[in-house]
Protein backbone atom coordinates (compact mmCIF):
# COMPACT_ATOMS: atom_id res chain seq x y z
CA UNK A 1 0.00 0.00 0.00
CA UNK A 2 1.45 3.42 0.92
CA UNK A 3 4.72 3.46 2.79
CA UNK A 4 5.49 6.26 5.21
CA UNK A 5 7.35 6.96 8.38
CA UNK A 6 4.28 7.24 10.52
CA UNK A 7 0.54 6.92 10.31
CA UNK A 8 -0.13 10.68 10.15
CA UNK A 9 1.93 11.05 6.97
CA UNK A 10 0.02 8.22 5.33
CA UNK A 11 -3.34 9.70 6.35
CA UNK A 12 -2.32 13.14 5.05
CA UNK A 13 -1.14 11.63 1.77
CA UNK A 14 -4.38 9.73 1.24
CA UNK A 15 -6.45 12.79 2.18
CA UNK A 16 -4.55 15.01 -0.27
CA UNK A 17 -4.89 12.39 -3.00
CA UNK A 18 -8.64 12.14 -2.49
CA UNK A 19 -9.09 15.91 -2.42
CA UNK A 20 -6.99 16.29 -5.60
CA UNK A 21 -9.11 13.67 -7.34
CA UNK A 22 -12.26 15.35 -6.06
CA UNK A 23 -11.11 18.69 -7.50
CA UNK A 24 -9.99 17.35 -10.87
CA UNK A 25 -12.69 14.79 -11.72
CA UNK A 26 -15.79 16.45 -13.19
CA UNK A 27 -19.02 15.90 -11.34
CA UNK A 28 -22.09 14.54 -13.05
CA UNK A 29 -25.63 15.36 -12.14
CA UNK A 30 -25.62 19.01 -13.05
CA UNK A 31 -29.25 19.66 -13.75
CA UNK A 32 -30.34 22.23 -16.26
CA UNK A 33 -33.90 23.53 -16.40
CA UNK A 34 -36.06 21.61 -18.82
CA UNK A 35 -37.49 23.43 -21.79
CA UNK A 36 -41.12 23.21 -20.83
CA UNK A 37 -43.87 23.85 -23.33
CA UNK A 38 -45.30 27.31 -22.71
CA UNK A 39 -48.78 26.21 -23.75
CA UNK A 40 -48.95 23.33 -21.26
CA UNK A 41 -51.54 24.06 -18.57
CA UNK A 42 -53.32 22.37 -15.67
CA UNK A 43 -56.03 20.94 -17.92
CA UNK A 44 -53.36 19.18 -20.00
CA UNK A 45 -51.84 17.76 -16.82
CA UNK A 46 -55.23 16.59 -15.53
CA UNK A 47 -56.22 14.91 -18.79
CA UNK A 48 -52.81 13.25 -19.05
CA UNK A 49 -53.18 11.94 -15.50
CA UNK A 50 -56.66 10.60 -16.32
CA UNK A 51 -55.30 8.89 -19.42
CA UNK A 52 -52.50 7.27 -17.41
CA UNK A 53 -54.97 6.06 -14.79
CA UNK A 54 -57.31 4.65 -17.43
CA UNK A 55 -54.37 2.88 -19.05
CA UNK A 56 -53.33 1.31 -15.74
CA UNK A 57 -56.87 0.06 -15.14
CA UNK A 58 -57.12 -1.32 -18.68
CA UNK A 59 -53.68 -2.94 -18.44
CA UNK A 60 -54.59 -4.73 -15.22
CA UNK A 61 -58.16 -5.59 -16.22
CA UNK A 62 -58.42 -5.79 -20.02
CA UNK A 63 -62.17 -5.65 -20.54
CA UNK A 64 -64.07 -3.95 -23.34
CA UNK A 65 -65.44 -1.28 -21.00
CA UNK A 66 -61.97 -0.45 -19.69
CA UNK A 67 -60.63 -0.29 -23.23
CA UNK A 68 -63.35 2.17 -24.23
CA UNK A 69 -62.65 4.25 -21.11
CA UNK A 70 -58.94 4.32 -21.94
CA UNK A 71 -59.54 5.26 -25.57
CA UNK A 72 -61.89 8.04 -24.49
CA UNK A 73 -59.37 9.38 -21.95
CA UNK A 74 -56.62 9.22 -24.56
CA UNK A 75 -58.78 11.08 -27.05
CA UNK A 76 -59.63 13.79 -24.52
CA UNK A 77 -55.95 14.18 -23.59
CA UNK A 78 -54.98 14.50 -27.25
CA UNK A 79 -57.73 17.05 -27.84
CA UNK A 80 -56.74 19.09 -24.76
CA UNK A 81 -53.11 19.15 -25.87
CA UNK A 82 -54.05 20.16 -29.41
CA UNK A 83 -56.48 22.83 -28.23
CA UNK A 84 -53.99 24.30 -25.77
CA UNK A 85 -51.19 24.33 -28.34
CA UNK A 86 -53.40 25.95 -30.99
CA UNK A 87 -54.70 28.56 -28.59
CA UNK A 88 -51.29 29.66 -27.41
Amino acid sequence: MVEGENLNEVVNFVTKTISAADDSIPKSGLSFPKNRKPWWNKYCTDTNRDQRRAWNVFRRHPTAANQIAFQRAKSIARWAKWKSERGY
